[in-house]
C-alpha cells in the first residue's frame, strides 16, 4: 500500500510485460489470461527465446522530493558460472541477471542525515527498525563499520565521529544550502589549547599513553575502558562543561556535547583546564571543499570523477575489487545526490558487480562523480517503508547507522526508544578487551565484502 500501483486496472504481470524490452506480443497483452491459439503459443515461445538473450525493465517513481529508480535485466541462470568482467553489464548482449535500486535526492526539498542505532554506540539494528524509529522518506546503508563504530572519517552535523583512513574517498554535504563534495577524506583533527595544539589519534575508543581521543555521543556516549591516568573533558558548544579524572568515574555525555580524553604528553597540553574555558576543535582537510560540509562519510574507492572513470584502488584488495559483490554507490548527476544499491550473489536474481562493472552502472545512472560505499550483506535500501532490494544475507543485516532522507527541516528524533539491537557493549567486533593494536590491525585488514562478515 505504500508503493504506487504498477498494474493500474489490470494484472501487474501484464503491466510489466507491456513495459519491458522486448515487449510481450500484443495479442498476449490483449488476450490476458484467456487460452492461447496456436499462433499465440508460437508468439509466446518466440518472445521467451528473445528474453533469454536480452530483457530489461526500468521505471522511476517520485515522492516527497525523492525519485526511486528501479532497473532490472536478465533472466535466472542457475548453475551457470559467474564470470566477472570489466565491461558494461547494463544492456549488454546475453545480459546476466542484474538488479539496481536507486534514490535520487532533490536537496532543496530533502535533508540527508546520519542516524545511529539506540542505545547510542552499543549495538546495531535492522533498516526496518531504523525506519520505525525515525519515519524517513527513505534510507540506505553508508560506509564501512566495525561493531557499533564507523571506519573512516565521519561528520555528524559538524562533529567528528571517525578516524580518517589515509587515501580513501569520501562524500560530504551540507543540508542548509544543498551542496555536496567528493574527494579524499584525509584530515588532521585536533584541539587548540592554551599550551598549544593536540591532535586526536583515536575516535570513540580509548587513547594509548601520551595521546588524545575525541568522543561523540552518537557513537560512544561513555568513556568506559579508558586508562586511569586519563583526563576527561566535556565540551558543549566549544566551552568546557566539566573536567574529571578517569579514576573518579566515567562520563555520560549530554546531547550536543563532545568529550576529549587525554593521557601523558597530550594531557599536559590541557592541564590546567577549568569549566567555562573555550577549546576549539580544528580540522585541516586535504580537500578544502569539505570545510563547508556538515555531514561526511568516508568509504571508497572513487568510481567516477568529473565524468571520467578512476583507476586508484585506494588500498582495497583484489577480492573486493575484482569479484562480483552487492554494492552501494553514492554520487551526483550534477543536480541531485543519488544513492544506489546493486544486488548480488544470486544467479537467479542478480549477479552483483566488480568495481569496474560498478563504474559502468554508476555511469548508466547518469552519475558524473561517484564513490563506492559498504557492500555485501550491508547493501540495503528502503523507500516509503518498503525494502527495495534483496539483501545478500537473505534477511536484513543489522547496521550501526543508516543514511536517512527526511523532509526539509525535519528534526532527527526517534519516534520510540525500544530499539536495543545486539548487545555488543564496548567490544564491537574486535573481540573481548581487544588491544588498540588489535583494533588497528582489524581495521586495516577488514574485508567489507566477505560473506563471513
Amino acid at each position: 500500500t505504500s508503493l504506487p500501483d504498477l498494474g493500474g486496472s489490470g494484472d501487474t504481470v501484464f503491466f510489466l510485460a507491456s513495459e519491458m524490452k522486448p515487449q510481450a506480443p500484443s495479442n498476449l497483452l490483449v488476450d490476458g489470461l484467456t487460452p492461447l491459439s496456436d499462433s499465440g503459443k508460437k508468439a509466446l515461445l518466440d518472445w521467451v527465446k528473445r528474453c533469454r538473450k536480452f530483457v530489461q525493465w526500468n521505471r522511476v517513481f517520485s515522492y516527497g522530493g525523492t525519485d526511486l529508480i528501479i532497473y532490472r535485466q536478465g533472466v535466472a541462470r542457475p548453475g551457470e558460472p559467474n564470470k566477472p568482467g570489466n565491461g558494461n553489464l547494463v544492456g549488454a548482449t546475453e545480459c546476466e541477471p542484474l538488479y539496481v535500486a536507486a534514490i535520487a535526492v532533490h536537496t532543496d526539498a530533502v535533508d540527508t542525515r546520519i542516524a545511529f542505532a539506540e542505545p547510542i554506540g552499543s549495538g546495531r539494528i535492522t533498516p526496518s527498525e531504523f525506519f520505525s524509529a525515525y519515519d524517513p522518506i527513505a534510507l540506505i546503508n553508508g560506509g564501512f563499520f566495525s561493531g557499533p563504530r564507523p571506519l573512516g572519517t565521519m561528520l555528524l552535523d559538524g562533529v567528528h565521529a571517525g578516524k580518517p583512513i589515509v587515501g580513501r574517498s569520501a562524500i560530504g554535504w551540507n543540508n542548509s544550502d544543498g551542496t555536496f563534495s567528493f574527494g579524499r577524506g584525509n584530515a588532521k583533527i585536533g584541539a587548540k589549547t592554551k599550551r598549544g595544539y593536540v591532535e586526536f589519534t583515536k575516535f570513540n575508543v580509548p587513547p594509548p599513553p601520551d595521546e588524545a581521543a575525541l568522543y561523540t555521543p552518537d557513537v560512544a556516549r561513555s568513556s568506559i575502558g579508558i586508562g586511569l591516568d586519563s583526563l576527561q573533558i566535556v565540551l558543549v558548544n566549544d566551552v568546557v562543561a566539566e573536567v574529571r579524572e578517569a579514576r573518579e568515574g566515567k562520563f555520560l555525555m549530554p546531547e550536543g556535547g563532545t568529550m576529549m580524553i587525554a593521557r601523558g604528553k597530550a594531557r599536559a597540553m590541557f592541564d590546567p583546564v577549568q569549566p567555562g574555558e573555550k577549546i576549539k576543535v580544528l580540522t585541516d582537510w586535504e580537500n578544502g571543499s569539505f570545510g563547508a560540509s556538515t555531514n561526511l562519510i568516508q568509504a571508497g574507492p572513487m568510481l567516477i570523477r568529473e565524468n571520467k572513470f578512476t583507476t586508484d584502488t585506494e588500498t582495497f584488495k583484489d577480492d573486493v575489487l575484482e569479484k562480483r559483490h552487492p554494492r552501494t554507490i553514492v554520487g551526483t548527476d550534477g543536480k541531485r545526490m543519488i544513492w544506489a544499491v546493486v544486488d548480488g550473489r544470486s544467479a537467479i536474481h542478480s549477479r552483483g558487480a566488480t568495481i569496474s562493472e560498478t563504474r559502468w552502472i554508476a555511469k548508466s545512472l547518469g552519475l558524473t562523480t561517484a564513490i563506492n560505499m559498504d557492500g555485501g550483506g550491508s547493501s540495503q535500501i528502503m523507500w516509503r517503508g518498503v525494502m527495495m532490494n534483496l539483501p545478500a544475507d537473505g534477511k536484513e543485516r543489522p547496521l550501526p547507522y543508516a543514511v536517512m532522507m527526511l523532509p526539509k527541516g525535519m528534526k532527527l528524533v526517534r519516534a520510540n526508544s525500544y530499539l536495543n539491537g545486539p548487545d555488543q557493549g564496548e567490544f564491537g567486533e574486535y573481540g573481548y578487551n581487544a588491544s588498540e593494536e588489535g583494533v588497528a590491525e582489524y581495521m586495516d585488514t577488514y574485508d567489507p565484502m566477505s560473506t563471513k562478515n
